[in-house]
């Protein structure tokens, strides 16, 4: 993927991700969230996902009361539930640990949202409509940006996209006939926006994408797109719910336009 790294950079959401994401300083004290961790034993991994949490709410609240622009409160709502998936953070039997999770979470929101300018959207989805959701969303933020690279020459570069296009269209198309019979999916409201002017098929015509394109690996695409597109293409009854709990507030105005 080397020959492609300058065209991967400009991707905004992987490049937020991949921010949010970078190893947090273990050696300096963070009395709050070594406070849950006490509560929270039996979830070693807790600790490591609370050093950068509050340090990326920290950076965020700093930021939003600095430019004004809250769109990066999503991005880190979306990161967050990302890392409750990739921990292992729920219960496929009985869904009884995350509250505590999610309840620690909301309690340190409280300490580290300095400006109180951005909120932590309470999610009531599955696992597998979260990712649908955060994938979708993820392609509608990065659609302009896509689209500036169809004139790439560099035909290993087109592997990566063509590649990561067709998992969108895959997607794509799997929900737009559930969609049309219910909205009550919260990613349907995402699926709309990105059916006004954002159409993955037309995308995937306009890189030419049916011409021939070699497409790449699991791992590689899962390092260019920041997606394992595991979950996102799962739509079974055994679904985990990620919290039960309808206190938070998620009436930010940062959630899904």
């Amino acid at each position: 993927m080397e020959d492609c790294e300058e065209e991967i950079n400009p991707l905004n959401s992987f490049v937020q991700y991949s921010q949010f994401d970078a190893d947090p300083d273990m050696d300096s004290s963070n009395e709050y969230c070594d406070g849950e961790v006490t509560k929270l034993l039996m979830y070693p991994k807790f600790k490591t996902f609370c050093y950068k949490f509050t340090r990326n709410l920290t950076g965020i609240s700093q930021q939003i009361y600095t430019t004004g622009d809250n769109k990066k409160c999503q991005f880190l709502n979306y990161w967050i539930y990302y890392e409750l998936i990739k921990n292992g953070f729920h219960n496929n039997n009985d869904n009884t640990f995350i509250y505590d999770v999610i309840n620690s979470i909301r309690l340190l929101w409280t300490q580290y949202n300095y400006y109180n300018n951005c909120n932590f959207q309470n999610y009531k989805i599955s696992v597998s409509d979260f990712n649908i959701m955060k994938d979708l969303q993820d392609y509608s933020e990065n659609h302009s940006i896509i689209k500036g690279k169809i004139s790439l020459k560099d035909k290993n570069c087109k592997n990566y996209y063509c590649s990561y296009i067709k998992k969108i269209v895959q997607l794509y198309r799997k929900i737009v006939t559930q969609c049309s019979s219910t909205d009550s999916k919260q990613y349907c409201s995402v699926l709309n926006e990105i059916q006004l002017s954002k159409g993955p098929d037309n995308l995937y015509d306009e890189f030419d994408c049916s011409s021939g394109y070699s497409e790449v690996s699991s791992e590689q695409l899962e390092q260019f797109a920041g997606s394992k597109f595991e979950y996102s293409f799962t739509f079974g009854d055994t679904d985990v719910y990620l919290s039960e709990d309808t206190s938070v507030d998620s009436s930010s105005n940062t959630g899904l336009k």
